[in-house]
């Protein structure tokens, strides 16, 4: 049986550099620091969700748990990165699988598309 996936999603505003969210390996855009936007502001911009997988190892496992993911949304409002806040290592794989799927318009800030950084957190269920 397929387990109930329960995605929570929030934003908070953070003072991440993009060397935090990994610059030094090479996965981040421009140089230049992304802007924090609240969950409420991102969701709103949202055109594609794609739910995250529960693993079957995790199932087998029995872990369960939330995932904070942190993502770089670039000014075309494609996902530019992701990078794991918090959560068992055996989700998290899923979580930023799902979240480079997701789809964005541009975000628009001060009548301009700005590139964002926001965190969202997936509930893995097991029931």
């Amino acid at each position: 049986m397929v387990k109930r996936l329960r995605l929570r999603c929030w934003c908070a505003v953070l003072a991440l550099s993009a060397a935090a969210l990994g610059a030094e390996s090479g996965d981040v855009g421009p140089v230049d620091n992304p802007t924090p936007v609240a969950r409420t502001t991102a969701l709103r911009y949202l055109t594609k969700r794609v739910e995250p997988e529960y693993p079957p190892m995790a199932r087998r496992m029995g872990v369960g748990g939330a995932v904070a993911v942190d993502a770089i949304i670039g000014e075309d409002g494609l996902v530019e990165s992701v990078r794991t806040a918090n959560g068992h290592p055996v989700l998290s794989h899923a979580a930023q699988s799902a979240l480079s799927q997701w789809r964005f318009r541009p975000i628009v800030i001060g009548e301009r598309p700005t590139r964002v950084v926001c965190r969202f957190e997936f509930e893995f269920r097991r029931r």
